[in-house]
């Protein structure tokens, strides 16, 4: 025989963080299956792509010194203008010259 106690049945706002937590619980399962899934199907990439991968890498870091070279340019007109007479000059700035890639 069932005893039934009074006053033990869960309040709907129980019921429904119950049902959240496991809508969240699922979902976040859900992700993490289908970042490891795609990650496992990923190819190593192939000698043409790594090659091209590497020369993009190369054009980027040359790009960050151009880029590097016109914020010296800027920088050292900023100081002329607020340069007082006697004071040594800025620095000089070393320009990358243009991208040449490897051969």
């Amino acid at each position: 025989m069932q005893t039934i106690v009074v006053g033990s049945q869960p309040r709907r706002s129980e019921v429904r963080l119950k049902g959240n937590a496991m809508k969240n619980l699922f979902v976040g399962l859900c992700v993490v299956a289908m970042v490891g899934a795609s990650h496992a199907a990923l190819p190593p990439p192939s000698g043409e792509a790594a090659k091209a991968a590497a020369l993009k890498k190369l054009q980027a870091a040359h790009g960050a010194k151009v880029r590097g070279y016109k914020n010296c340019l800027a920088q050292n007109k900023v100081a002329s203008k607020y340069k007082k007479p006697g004071t040594e000059a800025a620095a000089a700035c070393a320009d990358p010259g243009p991208f040449k890639p490897p051969v």
